[in-house]
């Protein structure tokens, strides 16, 4: 039995408390318990745990379900984490060189997201800007002017051979395989039978001449088709230039608003390369927006995977 002057009555037991003295009428207007009450040897624990730096450390926490273990152990990660730096976000972006290994980029918090909403809003007004400069005016007449210029090039080219073909008894003979070379007789283009039919002397003489007219016949198509790869080239470069000048426009706010960041710079770069090396397809998909898609298909679904890289 214990000593008698430390036993306890039943009353020194009783905790009693004036609810006026705790100045709330119910919990529910109590504040939060920011710590565990009794718990102190566990929170410096948890406190040592969240601070150690470095990876691949674990904290386990136990204990009677009601005492708080996950609120407080919440709110301590909380609070380091406000004291440390704010990691870098990081964004995926396509990698035009190699399109299945997209590139990583680390970019400062924020940024990644406010990355990809400016992406978003650039292919939107592309979609809408690129198919408008390729059916305006201006193109139309670049487009007009050069064709007209080469067409006359191509036509000099032409009328310069059948002048030489004529002046040795040749006409130029257009079919449906082609162009070709054919003798003239009394003013009429022979066959390949009325050729043969010809006395020896005749054929003698026009055999004479198609050394000279095969040479000069080959220059002129190789010529021909030099002008038509200049055509082609020359009304690209023109559709380049008024691509370019929309897409950059367009994507010179994007690049200032991330001047600070190299690689982003970089992708943007090879985002405005890759639209106007691929103009076309934002008339195609204006086009196909404007057709009958396949059967339950939205239209836009259906070109929205190149758009979507």
């Amino acid at each position: 039995m214990p000593p008698k002057d430390l036993a306890l009555s039943v009353e020194q037991l009783r905790l009693r408390t004036d609810p006026a003295s705790i100045g709330i009428d119910s919990t529910e207007a109590a504040p939060p318990l920011d710590h565990i009450i009794g718990q102190e040897r566990a929170v410096r624990s948890i406190e040592f745990g969240v601070e150690m730096p470095g990876e691949q450390y674990n904290i386990a926490v136990v204990g009677p379900p009601g005492t708080g273990r996950s609120r407080v152990t919440q709110q301590f990660l909380r609070e380091q984490a406000c004291r440390q730096r704010v990691p870098d976000q990081w964004c995926y972006v396509n990698n035009f060189e190699d399109p299945l290994r997209p590139k990583a980029i680390s970019t400062p918090s924020g940024r990644a997201s406010a990355l990809r909403k400016e992406m978003e809003e650039l292919v939107k007004q592309l979609r809408e800007d690129i198919p408008r400069t390729l059916e305006g005016d201006l193109y139309a007449e670049r487009r007009r002017e050069i064709t007209l210029a080469f067409q006359e090039r191509q036509q000099t080219l032409m009328q310069d051979l059948e002048q030489y073909v004529q002046e040795r008894g040749f006409t130029l003979i257009r079919s449906q395989m082609g162009l070709h070379i054919a003798p003239v007789v009394e003013g009429e283009p022979l066959s390949s039978e009325s050729y043969e039919q010809l006395d020896p002397e005749t054929r003698e003489r026009l055999e004479s001449y198609r050394p000279a007219l095969t040479e000069k016949f080959e220059n002129t198509m190789r010529q021909t088709r030099d002008l038509d790869r200049q055509r082609r080239q020359a009304l690209e470069e023109v559709r380049n230039e008024l691509v370019g000048f929309v897409v950059d426009q367009l994507i010179g706010d994007i690049r200032a608003m991330f001047e600070d960041c190299p690689e982003i710079l970089d992708f943007l770069t090879a985002v405005r390369n890759d639209v106007v090396e691929n103009a076309d397809q934002f008339a195609a998909d204006q086009q196909q927006e404007q057709q009958t898609p396949m059967p339950f298909m939205p239209r836009r679904a259906q070109s929205e995977g190149w758009f979507n890289r």
